[in-house]
């Protein structure tokens, strides 16, 4: 009888018909934790997500650094708190969980072997690496129509490990690290070092030019060189587009807009991200987005008057991350994130 009981009550929470607001077995980490009360929030906004989801358990713990630093910088995907305790959702009870500093080896916490809805971790170490493991990154920058590359900013920043998460993404923090700074010389060259073999997101910007964004893997005794990086003068983009909740389309509610190579472009302004970004690169322009699901097709070459009825019976299936910019053509896009349509087309001057 008391594990049918159980049984049931795992189903019931399982499939969120049960609003669980406190612990059946409060985790004795919370009497440990010199900020219980937010600590608590973690947990609560952690069992939140995994009945909205309808599956994944909620892991607590407490980080600390073995040398210099703020736990609170650390990159995981939950919020790290100032004392180094943490609470979030994992999917499941398989794949690690990372966590990244620099300067520091990477961890990667494993779940396997471990159950409950509530699991404590313990105590994740962090240790930071001597100074002949760290590594070294160097490269250049050249800068279009400027013979002078010292207004560049190289800066990098550390990656999140692959997330656990009932939703795939990572949970919003109020605390960022400061970028990493590579100082760059009259000569275009930079150099930086101390990096730990982990993956870092890097940014390569200057004043009247297009911002590239590139992916870093350091890994163990292999320092990078980048080699020369080219920031080009943004090219202009112009869009003539119609946004509906879904096709057909309807002419008086077309609009424009101009934007730069680099850009990002939202189609309303009632989102918190973009619908699209164009981005530049050896003289072509490409499109990316921020939030899937987002779905085009290329309509080919002409106006949004010319393609209107044929828009209204497509169905785009193809995600356009990466795809190059096709100047003078029409595309469908249903960005299905932010649950609307877009009909637009493209000038490349």
């Amino acid at each position: 009888m008391k594990q049918s009981k159980t049984l049931i009550v795992f189903l019931l929470v399982h499939f969120g018909l049960v609003l669980v607001t406190g612990f059946a077995d409060e985790p004795s980490i919370l009497d440990e934790a010199t900020q219980p009360e937010a600590l608590r929030a973690q947990i609560e906004k952690a069992q939140e997500t995994v009945r909205k989801y309808k599956g994944g358990h909620v892991i607590v713990g407490r980080v600390l650094l073995d040398g210099p630093g703020d736990a609170r910088d650390v990159k995981a995907q939950m919020q790290i708190l100032k004392d180094g305790y943490f609470a979030g959702a994992t999917k499941d009870l398989v794949r690690p969980v990372g966590f990244r500093m620099h300067g520091y080896a990477p961890y990667d916490l494993e779940l396997k072997g471990r159950s409950g809805a509530i699991v404590d971790v313990g105590t994740i170490r962090m240790n930071k690496l001597p100074a002949d493991e760290l590594l070294k990154l160097k490269g250049k920058v050249e800068l279009e129509g400027l013979d002078n590359p010292e207004s560049a900013l190289v800066r990098l920043s550390v990656r999140n490990a692959r997330a656990n998460t009932p939703h795939n993404g990572t949970s919003p923090r109020p605390r960022w690290p400061a970028p990493i700074e590579a100082e760059v010389k009259a000569d275009g060259t930079f150099y930086a070092e101390g990096f730990s073999p982990i993956k870092y997101d890097c940014t390569v910007q200057a004043p009247g030019h297009v911002q590239q964004s590139l992916s870093i893997t350091f890994k163990e005794g292999i320092d990078r060189d980048l080699g020369t990086v080219r920031l080009e003068q943004p090219i202009e983009i112009s869009l003539t587009y119609i946004v509906a909740d879904k096709p057909p389309f309807d002419l008086a509610r077309k609009r424009n807009a101009v934007l730069s190579g680099g850009a990002r472009w939202k189609a309303t302004e009632d989102t918190y991200g973009w619908d699209l970004e164009f981005k530049q690169r050896d003289g072509g322009v490409y499109f990316d987005y921020s939030y899937a699901p987002c779905y085009m097709i290329d309509l080919g070459e002409g106006s949004i008057q010319e393609v209107l009825e044929m828009a209204a019976r497509k169905v785009p299936k193809k995600q356009p991350r990466q795809e190059e910019v096709r100047s003078g053509h029409v595309y469908l896009m249903n960005q299905a994130h932010w649950k609307h349509w877009v009909l637009f087309e493209v000038e490349i001057k």
